[in-house]
């Protein structure tokens, strides 16, 4: 049978499940953009038409043993081919072309065919084209990411370069710097050496030259005593009377010509020596000058002419303190000398501790580089890996990147619960410090209250004060008027009862005088009551005087208590505001960390999309990877060669810093090695050869010094009976010299005496004529006047009891000051707990800070791992954070230093306050009874100092 008639089903009558043919290879239109292939004229032919006609061709009955060709998918090229894209359609030639005439197809199926697969192929040309273009966009977005990645390499060498410039400019100057610190100093530590040197010599002659003056002083004495001993042997030739006195005057001169002979020894002993111990000296000198004094007493009591021995003597006791003065200052520069040379040693250690540093510090900088320089390896190692990654394994990068996709959402998620816990117990702990901040507002508003009521209190009692002194004023002129009223009538009275006892006859003396005393007496007792009233409004005056101290005082703690509270409330705002500040902080830095998780969830659900459809492009790709990659290889090796040329330059520097340093150093340390030796053996030599001179000027001295202990002795016990006899003759002498005196002074005083009585005889005589006459007629005006004073007398004791009473007022005002004082004291501990409050407050800030550096430090490490320059950014950003962290710490701790300070100060004024209680601002009262006292210029503006100035 034959199915000759049956239906064909061809495969042009399949909508569009028919795949691309590979075997065509068409003829792009001018359409495409850049890179365009174009077809070579060997391939306008027939053959690719009938190629195609038959690779798409449907077999019949009649076509039986024909099999129609494989569709075949293009393989990729292993190199690259610069011209043009072969195409698979020579293969079809030899394989796949059909006779016309075995085929029983019409030619309108066959055209029907040919334009079916046309328009497939045009659909192909298009995917291509638009295949194409993607490719160019990627080489171009390759080429640009190539020239970045140049640039930042051109970038960081040059900056490696300029830090290699910078590095070796700062270690020349800091060598050049060192360099000179040190010629300075040795150049300092040569001409203090030289004037020291140049000085000795100088003291040398000034030496010898006092040394000279002393002989010249010794001759003077010595022809000085031969003038006395011819002196002293004429006299004895006039009296005889004296050889015992002249006997003993012969030992004292055997004395102190030893003593002198003494002397001219110790004199030579210090040419030789020039230091000897001070303290034996002086004492010896002291027991010598003593011994001469009392010598020079006894021969000034027996001869007058030993006073110029006395005066040699003291020249000589002079001369002697002079030369005690010269060993000390010989002391003085042998210690300088010491002193030089131990700041020498310091320096010395000082500069190799500064060497050392140097050291320390080039090893950290150069650890420093070598990190740097290993972070630029492994970030460009990091690229190459990423690239041959992505070009062999790319399948298995895409599970990996799904899975690691996963893993860092979810950790993501975890952080982003973690940060909201974060954020809630930061909200929290707003919450307390706002709960915190309102206790410290309503205890301020109460420490407020409590001061306006202290101030209203102080307004009452300086209102009371006032009046009281205005009281007290107002008695003292009544007082006063009062007192000179009564002094005028007294003198008006006197005055009249002169006159009228000048009228009077000479018969009532002896009546009137009686009347006069009794007057009198009543007179000083009113005076007495005066007094007494005076003397209590002194003491009115003495406690007025001290409340407006207390007063004062009180004043000057409510200011001190108003600039406190106005610096804590200062304290408070900035606080408020920096809390508010990190807050919203906090949110806008959460809501930029949002978007960013939200732009990266984007970004990766993109990125997996775009793996997902690029399977098919990368094929394509790989060729111009391959480009990509000898152009990458070309660039690492010129980026090996410049790090190996920057390395070995590094090296080199290094190794010639390192020389000269060391040449410099070892210079250095000879030369001051050198000189500090030679100065040292010099030194100990001069040491050694003074102390020998000195151990064996001490044994000679203290031989000498117990001979003449032995001498002093045997002189001081004769010079003590002398003077036992002539202090008994003294003492007899003067006691009949002033007895004479007493009773010259007797007889003068009696006769003045008897002269006074006489004429104030002769007045009262006058006077008592004179009184007669005038005492009758005033005795009862006098009367009527002491009756005033006695009214006068009821009513200031009145007035002292009004002021009595006012005074158990201001008893009751300074304990009501004293309960204040209390207040003030509590309010003060209320203080130091708010400032143990702000302190806690402190501390949660620091731990708040904590926390979000370490936040910062996640979302860096997050964000910061795409470039090298993001990373220097962020830790130039951290930095400048860190420093800023820094200043707003120092300042802190600078409000509670002053704050300690106030306290310290507060503290130190209440215990003068109770040390000075009741006797303080004596000086200070103002005299003006009117005025308020003044505040010191010295403290700040407040508004009680401004109502009262």
């Amino acid at each position: 049978m034959s199915f000759s008639k049956a239906k064909i089903q061809r495969f042009n009558e399949l909508t569009s499940e028919a795949p691309p043919p590979g075997s065509y290879d068409p003829k792009f239109e001018s359409n495409g953009k850049g890179f365009a292939v174009e077809k070579s004229a060997r391939f306008n032919d027939n053959r690719s038409i009938a190629s195609s006609a038959d690779c798409n061709s449907v077999s019949s009955k009649g076509v039986a043993p024909l099999v129609s060709p494989k569709f075949r998918t293009p393989q990729l090229l292993k190199k690259r081919i610069p011209r043009a894209v072969p195409s698979s359609c020579p293969k079809a030639k030899t394989k796949l072309v059909l006779n016309p005439k075995e085929s029983k197809y019409d030619t309108r199926d066959e055209l029907a065919d040919l334009k079916v697969e046309c328009a497939n192929k045009d659909k192909t040309i298009r995917d291509h084209e638009k295949c194409i273009e993607d490719m160019k966009i990627e080489m171009k977005r390759l080429e640009k990411s190539l020239h970045e990645v140049e640039e930042k390499q051109k970038n960081v060498e040059e900056q490696h370069k300029q830090d290699l410039e910078s590095m070796a400019n700062l270690q020349q100057d800091v060598l050049n710097s060192q360099d000179e610190k040190y010629n300075a100093e040795l150049i300092f530590v040569r001409t203090q050496l030289l004037e020291v040197l140049e000085a000795k010599p100088k003291e040398h002659a000034a030496c010898k030259e006092a040394e000279k003056a002393l002989k010249s002083q010794v001759t003077d004495l010595s022809m000085k005593f031969q003038a006395l001993k011819t002196e002293l042997n004429e006299e004895r030739e006039k009296s005889k009377a004296f050889d015992e006195l002249y006997q003993k005057f012969q030992r004292l001169e055997r004395g102190i010509e030893a003593r002198e002979r003494e002397f001219i020894e110790q004199l030579n002993e210090i040419e030789i020596n020039k230091e000897i111990i001070v303290a034996e000296l002086t004492d010896t000198i002291m027991e010598n000058e003593k011994k001469l004094i009392e010598a020079r007493e006894e021969v000034k009591q027996m001869r007058m002419t030993t006073t110029g021995l006395t005066e040699d003597l003291r020249t000589a006791g002079r001369n002697n303190e002079f030369l005690q003065l010269e060993c000390e200052r010989l002391r003085g520069e042998s210690e300088l000398l010491t002193n030089i040379q131990t700041t020498l040693e310091e320096t010395l250690e000082v500069r190799q501790q500064a060497i050392l540093n140097l050291q320390s510090q080039m090893s950290s900088l150069q650890c420093e580089m070598d990190e740097l320089k290993a972070e630029n390896e492994k970030i460009i190692s990091d690229s190459h890996q990423q690239i041959s990654d992505l070009m062999s394994n790319h399948d298995t990068e895409i599970t990996d990147l799904s899975s690691k996709f996963l893993c860092k959402k979810h950790r993501f998620e975890a952080e982003k619960e973690a940060d909201m816990k974060k954020l809630h117990e930061l909200e929290r702990k707003n919450q307390e410090l706002l709960i915190k901040n309102h206790a410290l507002i309503d205890e301020i508003s109460e420490v407020q209250r409590k001061y306006e009521d202290l101030k209203i209190s102080f307004r009452e009692i300086e209102n009371e004060l006032d009046n009281e002194r205005e009281f007290s004023d107002i008695l003292e002129g009544n007082h006063q008027e009062e007192m000179r009223k009564l002094k005028e009538q007294m003198e008006s009275i006197v005055n009249s009862q002169q006159e009228e006892e000048k009228s009077k006859n000479n018969s009532r003396n002896s009546e009137e005088p009686s009347e006069e005393q009794l007057l009198q007496e009543k007179l000083r007792e009113r005076e007495d009551k005066i007094v007494s009233l005076t003397t209590a409004l002194e003491d009115l005056k003495v406690a007025t005087a001290t409340q407006e101290s207390f007063s004062q005082s009180l004043q000057e703690e409510l200011d001190r208590a108003e600039g406190e509270l106005a610096n804590k409330k200062k304290e408070l705002k900035n606080l408020k505001e920096q809390i508010r500040e990190e807050t919203a902080e906090m949110v806008t830095r959460r809501r930029r960390f949002d978007v960013v998780m939200a732009e990266n969830q984007a970004t990766v659900a993109a990125l997996s999309q775009r793996l997902a459809e690029s399977t098919d492009e990368l094929e394509r790709v790989q060729e111009q990877l391959k480009s990509s990659e000898e152009l990458i290889t070309e660039q690492r090796d010129l980026l090996n060669n410049m790090r190996n040329s920057s390395k070995s330059v590094n090296e080199q520097l290094l190794s010639l810093i390192e020389k000269v340093n060391i040449k410099r150093l070892d210079e250095l340390e000879e030369s001051n090695l050198l000189e500090i030796e030679t100065l040292k053996n010099l030194f100990e030599s001069k040491i050694e050869e003074l102390k020998n001179v000195s151990q064996s000027e001490l044994m000679i001295l203290q031989d000498e010094c117990k001979k003449k202990e032995s001498k002093n002795a045997e002189l001081r016990r004769e010079i003590e009976k002398m003077m036992e006899k002539i202090s008994s003759i003294q003492n007899s002498l003067l006691s009949l010299e002033e007895q004479n005196d007493a009773h010259c002074i007797e007889i003068s005083e009696l006769q003045l005496s008897k002269a006074k009585v006489e004429q104030q005889l002769q007045r009262q005589i006058k006077e008592s004529q004179a009184v007669e006459f005038s005492l009758e007629s005033q005795v009862e005006k006098y009367r009527d006047m002491v009756k005033a004073a006695e009214d006068r007398a009821d009513e200031l004791a009145q007035i002292v009891q009004v002021m009595k009473s006012n005074q158990t007022k201001y008893e009751g005002l300074q304990r009501t000051i004293e309960e204040q004082k209390l207040l003030l004291e509590e309010e003060i501990k209320m203080r130091t707990i708010a400032e143990e409050k702000s302190r806690e407050l402190k501390d949660s800030c620091e731990r708040l800070r904590k926390d979000y550096q370490e936040i910062v430090d996640k979302y860096t490490e997050v964000i910061g791992q795409s470039s090298h320059k993001q990373r220097m950014k962020q830790i130039n950003h951290l930095k400048d954070r860190i420093g800023s962290l820094e200043k707003e710490l120092e300042e802190k701790k600078n409000v509670v230093e002053q704050q300690g300070r106030t306290i310290d100060r507060l503290q130190a004024d209440e215990r003068r306050r109770t040390f000075t209680k009741g006797k303080e601002n004596f000086g200070a009262i103002s005299k003006s009874p009117f005025g308020t006292p003044v505040s010191s210029p010295l403290k700040p503006l407040t508004p009680l100092r401004e109502r009262n100035e």
